[in-house]
């Protein structure tokens, strides 16, 4: 005669699902899956979590498994939000407004995108940093595809991206790819991991289950979808069921069973009447989550040894957050290319708009990094924004967090510096990003190891179309509308007057190492840099320099140079010139005989400063010309500038070669670059 079939019928006193433990019960928390029906988990939650007392203690978990819809609720447990706020968290959302949206990609029907940012990042406001920090004995169960195998993940390894894909149901929702691996909802293999939770301690596991046991058989596709999905789900618990009930009947006979103890089960079956998926309001939502308050309420009851105690206030909803995208671009430099194309497009989100302003400047960002070095498209596993902490000058801060193709774990660090130190500077303050990226898994001090050298850095801008597309993308975080504009108001408020404390006030003159106060590379519109080493002697370079009138023996691009009382520039000289076919007036402010020779000018909606530098070299004398210009006119053609002047200032040294070594060749300086002298 064949066995009797184990079900949670069996979890009754003196079933084989609920042996006597005396006083060593280690309770589990068991958040299975269920899809929307998950809600009712929060009511329950709500009760077990804040309500429910066992001797006059609250309830204790040593460990919570979530798998599919369940790790929501196992996510913001984990974030050490109360029963009542995840309960409220359900309450406040909004299938249509807020959950998935439709998917143009041809992967799925649906896109989670929208969820992300409204829900997981919004109203719920699920902080990763905090989840991966508090360490809370846990496991989240996704499908990978690749490997054909369940994982379980603990909080500390846990990400947006693999929330989302062990809710990722083939077909409705596209699998999620991150790091390197695709995954999908583990609910084919387990809708409920008791093992785990099993081998992670507990002893007597809570479950609140929600998917239908019905066993009642539907017509239509999208119906037997799902009842696959309970085949699934129902035939996976109870297999784990039969397991425990044998290694409990094995350890009554005094024999070790396949657990290293005796387990009870403890379960509350809801029969929600929602669907998995199909909810278009967010009151049949509501009700589920009331359903669970109400029938957990009526099982702690029936419970001995169980009592109940006030149910605590609602959560106060968000106050206002807000929310806003920017994508970066530019060249840096790594290994195997000096030019390699970077971009990050990011978003960033403040759950707390009021917090923002009152000195908690710190944005989450989520999003991805471009590059092909690091294996093209790679999702941001973690990043923070630091936006203008303090008063007065600033910083805008990113780090991000994320995993090249081959698995290597790094960190790009970014900064803009705001600081008011030049005419029309707020506008590359605040649009380009200093990048450095580095592997996260070395020692931070380049001296311990060589690999912990960065193994790129470059500089990343904000385009004009991108701002405009940034400005665009900004969007409140609340449950209401007024709400939501009032966010965005005080963000922008906040944001323009922290600018304005910056920059209408006088400037702070930028200092840099061998350049006047103000006249250095930093934020010129314009920046040119050549160098060469000529067979020739400092001596001999240097009166070439220095004897003004003759240079346009040797350089073509200086005409018309008349100096005002001498023949030779020295300290204090001014003199009139024309160049690049723009008349300018320079003033030499710069001058150590033998070594150095600068000088100021002006021209037309222009203004810059020109230094030389010599120094003695073994093939004969080392030279480094740089020239800074700022102003409209330099603003507007930057670009070109760079190309024209740097051209320009080659043939300068090539003319200078020729006028003191005919026939020699100039040799190009192998000095890194920098702002000081050679």
């Amino acid at each position: 005669m064949a066995a009797r079939d184990v079900g949670f019928a069996d979890c009754a006193p003196g079933g084989v699902l609920a042996p006597d433990l005396g006083a060593d019960v280690r309770r589990g928390l068991v958040l299975a899956g269920g899809g929307l029906k998950v809600a009712y988990q929060a009511g329950v939650l709500q009760v077990w979590l804040d309500e429910a007392r066992i001797g006059d203690e609250p309830l204790q978990f040593v460990h919570a498994d979530g798998a599919s819809g369940g790790v929501f609720n196992l996510a913001m447990w984990c974030q050490g939000m109360s029963g009542r706020a995840i309960a409220d968290n359900w309450r406040r959302f909004a299938p249509v407004t807020r959950g998935a949206t439709p998917s143009l990609s041809g992967t799925a029907l649906f896109s989670m995108r929208r969820f992300r940012s409204n829900v997981l990042q919004g109203i719920w406001g699920l902080d990763w940093p905090t989840i991966r920090a508090r360490g809370a004995p846990a496991t989240f169960n996704v499908f990978d595809v690749g490997a054909q195998r369940l994982r379980t993940v603990a909080p500390a390894d846990m990400t947006e991206d693999l929330l989302v894909a062990a809710t990722s149901l083939p077909g409705w929702y596209p699998p999620v790819v991150t790091g390197g691996r695709r995954f999908i909802d583990a609910v084919y293999v387990t809708d409920a991991n008791l093992s785990a939770t099993i081998e992670a301690g507990a002893n007597e596991l809570w479950i609140p289950w929600t998917v239908s046991l019905a066993g009642r058989w539907r017509n239509g596709p999208v119906s037997q979808y799902f009842q696959i999905i309970e085949a699934s789900a129902n035939g996976r618990l109870h297999v784990e069921l039969d397991r425990i009930a044998a290694s409990n009947a094995a350890w009554a006979r005094g024999e070790r069973g396949s657990f290293p103890y005796p387990v009870r089960v403890v379960p509350l079956v809801g029969r929600v009447p929602v669907h998995y998926l199909l909810v278009f309001t967010r009151r049949a939502i509501a009700r589920a989550v009331e359903q669970g308050v109400s029938e957990a309420r009526g099982w702690c009851a029936d419970r001995p040894g169980v009592t109940l105690v006030p149910a605590a206030p609602p959560t106060l909803p968000m106050v206002g957050g807000i929310r806003f995208r920017e994508r970066l671009s530019g060249r840096v430099r790594v290994a195997t290319d000096p030019y390699a194309r970077l971009a990050i497009a990011l978003t960033a989100t403040a759950r707390d708009v009021d917090a923002l302003r009152t000195g908690d400047r710190r944005l989450g960002l989520t999003g991805v990094v471009e590059c092909p070095a690091f294996g093209g498209r790679r999702p941001v596993e973690t990043g923070e924004l630091v936006l203008l902490p303090g008063d007065g000058p600033s910083t805008m801060e990113y780090r991000l967090d994320f995993t090249d193709l081959v698995g290597h774990p790094l960190r790009l660090v970014g900064t803009k510096q705001v600081r008011h130190d030049g005419r029309l500077d707020i506008w590359p303050d605040t649009t380009t990003l200093a990048v450095t990226v580095s592997r996260r898994d070395v020692p931070a001090d380049p001296g311990a190891d060589p690999v912990a050298d960065p193994v790129a850095d470059g500089t990343l801008r904000l385009r004009a179309w991108s701002f405009l597309r940034l400005l665009s993308t900004v969007r409140g975080i609340a449950p209401a509308f007024g709400r939501r504009v009032r966010a965005v108001w005080r963000f922008e408020t906040w944001f323009l007057r922290r600018l304005a404390e910056v920059y209408l006030r006088p400037r702070e003159p930028a200092v840099d190492p061998g350049f006047p106060v103000g006249e250095g590379p930093t934020n010129a519109f314009v920046v040119t840099d050549n160098r060469a080493v000529l067979a020739a002697s400092p001596d001999e370079v240097w009166g070439r320099l220095v004897d003004a009138s003759r240079w346009h023996e040797f350089y073509d691009n200086a005409r018309d140079v008349r100096l005002s009382g001498t023949r030779a520039l020295a300290p204090g000289t001014t003199f009139r010139w024309t160049t690049f076919h723009t008349p300018i007036r320079s003033t030499v402010v710069t001058f150590e005989e033998g070594k150095e020779l600068g000088w100021t000018w002006k021209g037309p909606l222009s203004r810059g400063y020109h230094v030389w530098w010599l120094e003695p070299d073994r093939d004969g004398c080392r030279v480094r010309t740089v020239e800074t210009q700022r102003g409209l006119v330099p603003w507007l053609a930057r670009v070109l500038l760079r190309r024209v002047v740097t051209a320009g200032h080659d043939r300068w040294l090539g003319g200078l070669l020729t006028a003191t070594s005919p026939g020699g060749a100039p040799r190009v300086s192998s000095d890194p670059p920098g702002s000081g002298p050679p």
